[in-house]
């Protein structure tokens, strides 16, 4: 994947790009490792009110499958699209855009993790 920006339809001054991450990522909660990959991507989104932290989003081919959908959660991000969510243990841990708009199909295989729940290790 090259570099990409995607802008909300509705807004120009909202938009995010998303770059390549060179190197191994691995996310974990304790000794179980929810993810492993050399294929992730950063997102940093700008909106009219500022910039939000930027977030690692990793190919969904490549979460475990102790990932459990967390039933009826759905939300709506007018830039990316409509998301479902994923708990681990019983705690809601990530999310992924499975229903994207269409200026941003490439999140639809990408996952999200709260960064406050889980441990992202580069290398």
């Amino acid at each position: 994947m090259n570099s990409t920006t995607i802008t909300n339809p509705a807004n120009e001054a909202h938009f995010a790009t998303l770059e390549p991450v060179q190197g191994t990522i691995t996310v974990s909660v304790g000794d179980d490792v929810l993810c492993r990959t050399e294929n992730a991507i950063l997102l940093s989104e700008t909106s009219p009110r500022g910039k939000y932290p930027s977030v690692l989003y990793f190919p969904k081919a490549d979460i475990s499958d102790s990932l459990q959908l967390v039933a009826g959660r759905t939300s709506h991000c007018p830039l990316k699209g409509d998301a479902s969510y994923y708990s681990f243990q019983g705690e809601e841990v990530s999310w992924i855009y499975d229903r994207p708009l269409p200026n941003a199909p490439m999140l639809a295989d990408y996952v999200g993790f709260y960064s406050d729940k889980v441990n992202i290790k580069k290398g």
